[in-house]
């Protein structure tokens, strides 16, 4: 029993160590996520940065553009208000359990930032899963749609002031393809203008697409935890 008990800790290990953390700025540079195309592997985290006003970020949908994935979709709630020029105190994480491809968006209604290029592709695939496809889709469609409820599908953190960050709460989100019935939310502060497309930016590191479970932080002790009722 020991003897497994080794191995399921020294592969968790080894699955910690390779996955990567993968930083994505929300507002840092204007109405954008940066990068807005990341490529990620199974295990690696995503962890959202939040600038200034206020910003959410939502798991969507390619064929219905600025709208949840589903109800329950992933969802940071707003995170504002921000200073401008500044970090907010909180970032989220959500983990990669798969590589399919999957769209972010900001849901936030006022200055219409999905409709205006504020969202992003992590595994992107042909249109019109990709970047240009996403927002090709938007036709004018200036509403964005919150998910009911608060943060849900990844891992919310008080970000500390040395860098790193304090676990808060999570709730995990399900990855069916049902159709949301949420209904539009935001705040914050943003000028209204026509709507612009968003182009690539930087690409992270290779995969192919994304599911969600919590961050891989957790999973040693579950590990250990289960080696000892052997």
């Amino acid at each position: 029993m020991f003897s497994l008990c080794k191995v399921l800790v020294a592969s968790t290990l080894a699955l910690q160590a390779a996955a990567k953390t993968i930083q994505i700025d929300v507002g840092k540079n204007g109405l954008r996520f940066s990068p807005n195309v990341t490529e990620a592997a199974k295990g690696d985290v995503l962890e959202f940065h939040f600038f200034a006003v206020n910003h959410s970020v939502v798991e969507g949908r390619f064929d219905a553009p600025c709208r949840p994935a589903r109800e329950s979709a992933i969802f940071s709630g707003f995170t504002g208000p921000i200073q401008a020029g500044q970090e907010g105190p909180n970032v989220f994480q959500v983990t990669v359990n798969d590589t399919k491809p999957l769209v972010f968006y900001c849901s936030q209604n006022t200055g219409f930032h999905c409709a205006r290029g504020m969202y992003a592709v992590v595994n992107p695939g042909p249109a019109p899963q990709s970047i240009e496809g996403y927002g090709a889709g938007i036709r004018g469609n200036l509403t964005a749609v919150s998910p009911p409820g608060g943060p849900r599908g990844g891992v919310l953190s008080a970000r500390a002031g040395n860098g790193t960050v304090s676990t808060t709460a999570s709730t995990p989100a399900p990855t069916d393809g049902s159709n949301p019935t949420s209904s539009s939310s935001g705040a914050g502060a943003g000028a209204t203008t026509t709507p612009t497309g968003s182009t690539p930016q930087t690409t992270s590191r290779p995969g192919a697409g994304a599911s969600f479970q919590a961050p891989v932080g957790g999973m040693l002790g579950a590990v250990l935890a289960a080696a000892l009722m052997l």
